[in-house]
Formats: C-alpha cells, structure tokens, sequence
C-alpha cells in the first residue's frame, strides 16, 4: 500500500474516535432558597399635593376641575387598621378672620370635604365658623335658654351655596362651653333673613362630653352637618365641624368616624374623594396651605 494512503486511513480513523467521546450527559441538582420579611409599619398617600384654582364663591370644586382623588396604599409588611385624618385648619386660622379682605387668613382646611368609600356624601376635613359679634336679626336663640345655660355666641355655618344660623348655651354660672349644661342648636332651613330660618333648634344634637378646651356634640340625622361632629371652643368663640378625626379629645363624640375602620392588608389601598367648598363672602386670593396627616393604627 502507498504510504500516503495508509496516513489518511489513521487520520479518518482519530476523527470518527474524537467526534463521538463529546456526547456526555450533563448532571443535575436543586437549591433552597428561603426569603424572611420584617414586620414594618408604612403607608404611602398619593399624590402629595391637591390643588385647586380659580374656584368662585358659593361653588363647590367639582363644578371647576372636578373632585381629587386620594389614594392611601398599605406600604408595609403589616396589615393596618383605624385609618384617620387630622387638618391643621385650627392652627392656620387661630384668629377670626371676619372682615379682612386678606385670603390667607382663611385656613384652606376650612373649605376641604372628604367621601370615603363608605359613606354617601362628603363630610368637612375641619372647618371653623367663627361667632359672629353682631346681633343676627330676626333670630330666635330659646333652644339654648334656660335656668342653666344662657346665650353665648352665635354665627352662621356655611357650606358652598347656603348659610345656616347656629347658636350655642353656656353654663349660666362660668360661661363656659366645654361643661355638660353647654347647649349647641342648628337651624335646618337655609337663611332667608326671616324668623322661621333663624331659629335654630337643639333636636337630635347632643352633648357627648368635654376637655380644656372644647365641648363635643354629636349631631344626627339633620341638616346642614348631618352624623357630624361639632367642638365648641372653651369660650364659646366659635365652632369647628368635623367627621374623620380621632386624635384625642375629638373622638369623644359619638359621630367621630374612620377613613377606613377594618385591616388593610399590605398593597392594599384606600380611595378617598375630596373636595373643596367655597362659602360666600371670602376674600379672593390663596388661602393658608393646609396640611392634611392620615394616621393608621
């Protein structure tokens, strides 16, 4: 045999050897892997900042650029519960602003309203009406009179296209507001300036309890701040209106209520609508900044 051929002969021979030893079966195995959470606290509210602008008086915000959503979402590791609000609309406005033409004496807190996912209609965040100082004519004020309590302060509350007189009793001895025989009457029927809707009565309100600083009054199922809570100030100087606040002294009255009561499990949400109410008779211009603070439990 010739040699070349012979050389090519071993040469095919390693090839067929090499391309069939790579053929190998790869081998296998599993991992565990465990993963622990931290219990932590957290909720996140969405968005930040609500704005409203150029809204006139005696409308409401939905009429111009609609209501905001707020959507409060279980950040944490943890479920939650109790989920309430608190505006600084006590502290924007600590002084009555009635005849000033500055706008920023008025607390934006005062014209916020809230629906929750629960409740039918929209409740205020916290506004304050101030007494009024001038005699309202035509008035009636007998529901607050009587051997133990006398007239002490008087006003309107205003909700975005009408006004309601309301009145309150002090104890007859220290003129204080915050004590059981404190009276609180509302009127049902919008002002019209004649005695039938200026005179206010004190019918399914009642006196829940009272600290240093206020008296608290459930108001049931009546107008115009129906299964609301009101707290007079200690001196009778004004009232504040409110429904989803739980910090202390406030929820002593019976209407005090949640944002959302039971547990709100991780990445879960709550949507809350909120409005704004412009009265009558405010200044135009920017109103103090309010600051809303949900709290969760």
């Amino acid at each position: 045999m010739r040699p070349e051929l012979f050389s090519l002969g071993i040469i095919l021979t390693l090839i067929t050897i090499l391309t069939f030893s790579v053929l190998v079966t790869a081998a296998a195995d599993t991992q565990d892997i465990t993963v622990n959470v931290t219990q932590y606290s957290e909720i996140t509210v969405y968005p930040s900042t609500l704005n409203w602008t150029q809204i006139p008086v005696g409308h409401a915000g939905s009429e111009y650029g609609g209501v905001n959503n707020t959507t409060i979402i279980n950040t944490g590791s943890v479920n939650v519960s109790g989920i309430y609000l608190s505006v600084d609309t006590l502290a924007d406005e600590s002084s009555r602003p009635y005849g000033t033409d500055d706008a920023s004496n008025y607390a934006a807190g005062g014209v916020i309203t809230i629906k929750n996912e629960t409740n039918s209609g929209f409740y205020f965040a916290g506004r304050i009406e101030w007494n009024w100082t001038k005699e309202i004519a035509f008035s009636d004020f007998s529901a607050v009179e009587d051997a133990n309590t006398d007239v002490a302060a008087w006003g309107y509350l205003k909700n975005a296209t009408n006004e309601y007189v309301w009145v309150v009793g002090a104890n007859s001895t220290n003129g204080r507001c915050n004590e059981t025989d404190a009276e609180l009457a509302i009127e049902t029927d919008p002002d019209d300036g004649t005695t039938p809707t200026r005179t206010p009565t004190d019918t399914d309100i009642t006196y829940d309890s009272g600290d240093e600083n206020y008296g608290y009054f459930f108001v049931g199922d009546r107008l115009p701040v129906r299964f609301s809570c009101v707290a007079v100030a200690q001196d009778c100087s004004k009232i504040y209106i409110y429904k989803y606040d739980q910090t202390a002294g406030f929820n002593s009255c019976d209407a005090a209520s949640y944002l959302h009561a039971g547990q709100l499990a991780p990445g879960s949400d709550v949507i809350l609508r909120v409005d704004v109410w412009i009265p009558k008779g405010i200044p135009y211009g920017d109103l103090s900044t309010a600051t809303v603070t949900i709290t969760a439990g």
